[in-house]
């Protein structure tokens, strides 16, 4: 899809850069419309290639970046090291201030 997208877009312009110059420089129609379709197939097909190699280097990009997030999450998530640690570890944490006190009167 993206290198559908790039090649149309420099076909196009390829296509009016030489309608406008072979018609500022006095061509007769059919060779100002050969060679803007001429630019407009070269163009689509080197802009396609660009697309294609561009859209390659993002999905790249974006699994490594991806990867390394995913190792800096794994490194940052402490195992249990102790009795302490480990029971801390299967109790739910709380952000919430009120949580002890709720904690009190249930277990009353």
């Amino acid at each position: 899809m993206f290198g559908k997208v790039v090649g149309g877009i420099m076909g196009t312009v390829a296509f009016s850069v030489a309608c406008i110059v072979g018609l500022i420089a006095g061509n007769d129609a059919t060779t100002v419309l050969s060679r803007g379709l001429m630019a407009l197939l070269i163009f689509f097909v080197i802009g396609f290639g660009i697309g294609l190699m561009a859209r390659k280097l993002i999905d790249e990009h974006m699994q490594r970046v991806v990867d390394a997030d995913r190792q800096q999450q794994a490194s940052e998530t402490p195992e249990p090291r102790g009795e302490q640690d480990a029971a801390d570890a299967d109790r739910p944490e709380s952000h919430d201030a009120a949580a002890p006190a709720r904690r009190a009167v249930t277990e009353n």
